[in-house]
Formats: C-alpha cells, structure tokens, sequence
C-alpha cells in the first residue's frame, strides 16, 4: 500500500543481508513508488548477485514501459524469454 515506506526498509534490508533477491524486492518497491531509475539499478544489482533472470528481466520491461520505453522493453523481455524459454 506504500511503496515508498517499504522501499526504505527494503533498501536497507538489501544493503545488509546483499542477496539478489532482496534487491528484486527493493526494485519493485522502488518501480511502486516511482522510483524508475532506482528500480533500474536494483535490477542491475540482483542480476550481478545471480538473481533468477527471467524475473529480473520482465520486471525491468514494466519498468521501461511505464517510462515509454518500448524497445528497451521488448528487448528485455526477450532476455527473460532467452534465460527461461
């Protein structure tokens, strides 16, 4: 109900436990409360730790399409697609 409350707690709970699903968490969080740079970073970070990729991926595209970025959505979706056909 709010994301941004959450984003707070998530980020910190990220920064001290680092696993790459805590930072999947965080993005959609961040993504929630319009924090689509942010989101994108947290993204970034979870795919470094080894976060699942598929998920990783399909959540990064909502967040380029919420920022009407429509090929850099589709591309991404096509990774999620590649990672778990």
């Amino acid at each position: 109900k709010r994301p941004a409350d959450a984003a707070v707690h998530l980020r910190l709970l990220a920064r001290s436990r680092g696993g790459p699903l805590d930072y999947i968490d965080l993005a959609e969080a961040l993504s929630q409360a319009g924090g689509h740079e942010e989101a994108l970073s947290a993204l970034n970070r979870a795919l470094d730790k080894g976060a699942p990729a598929a998920p990783a991926h399909v959540l990064a595209a909502r967040v380029d399409l919420v920022r009407g970025r429509l090929p850099e959505a589709r591309e991404r979706l096509e990774r999620a697609l590649a990672a778990d056909p």
